[in-house]
């Protein structure tokens, strides 16, 4: 069994039977601020007992949208940075993993993906991707240095439906089980009907059955091992979150 599914399987019924709403996890800025709705960004959190908590912060939380890349141009500068932190703060067997030229231009990704490279990919899936993610692929095709239990950020070639996955099929099937839970019904939704564009021990969804005004997606980080699903309200956001994990500069 894969080990993200062997590890949710081994504590599925504490997750979802005994967990109390105060200990999800929910979205913040890289100093731990909660992000203002204001910005179109809600702290929503999902209890395993199916209760759902919506906290609402004042500007004093805030973190201005326009601090987010949204351009392939912004994205480049902001991933030289990403990058450059992920190197000063990852472990020796972390760093081996990259070429002498990645760890001195301080770029873990790729060659920008070619506009009928996502166009394929696009028409591959039935969708057209959300603005700020398409903009990420056509500054790097991929990004293989993330902080959290992500290995990688996929081409526009592996992108594909969760439930289409094997991990995706796994957790449908489980969190299925489960069904009369409010937050296991959620769960299933979810994985239904998103696009998964990361992997590792985590995911990273894409969902576009909600999308916002401006075309934006929200996003969601998933973590098998304590069974939370985090929602953003952009992959923006998500992405910027995992700088937590990779400490401050």
């Amino acid at each position: 069994m894969h080990k993200g599914l062997d590890s949710f399987v081994a504590g599925i019924d504490e997750v979802l039977g005994e967990q109390d709403a105060e200990t999800i996890v929910r979205p913040a800025c890289p100093d731990g601020r909660s992000v203002n709705v204001a910005d179109g960004v809600t702290d929503r959190r999902i209890s395993g007992r199916g209760e759902q908590v919506l906290s609402v912060h004042g500007e004093d939380g805030a973190v201005p949208h326009t601090s987010l890349p949204t351009t392939p141009e912004q994205w480049r500068g902001y991933l030289s940075e990403y990058g450059e932190l992920y190197l000063r703060t990852a472990g020796e067997c972390d760093r081996d993993r990259f070429t002498g030229e990645q760890v001195a231009m301080c770029w873990l990704g790729f060659e920008p993906a070619a506009e009928q490279a996502v166009l394929t990919a696009e028409r591959r899936l039935g969708v057209r991707f959300p603005p700020g993610f398409r903009a990420f692929l056509l500054a790097s095709d991929g990004w293989s240095g993330v902080g959290g239990c992500i290995d990688e950020l996929f081409p526009c070639e592996n992108i594909a439906w969760f439930r289409d996955t094997f991990d995706g099929m796994g957790f449908i099937d489980l969190y299925a089980e489960k069904q009369g839970r409010e937050s296991c019904d959620e769960y299933v939704a979810v994985f239904r009907h998103s696009l998964v564009i990361a992997s590792g021990e985590d995911h990273w969804l894409l969902a576009p059955t909600a999308a916002g005004p401006d075309d934006e997606w929200p996003a969601y980080g998933f973590r098998p091992e304590c069974g939370e699903l985090n929602e953003f309200s952009t992959f923006a956001e998500l992405f910027h979150a995992s700088r937590e994990t990779l400490g401050d500069e």
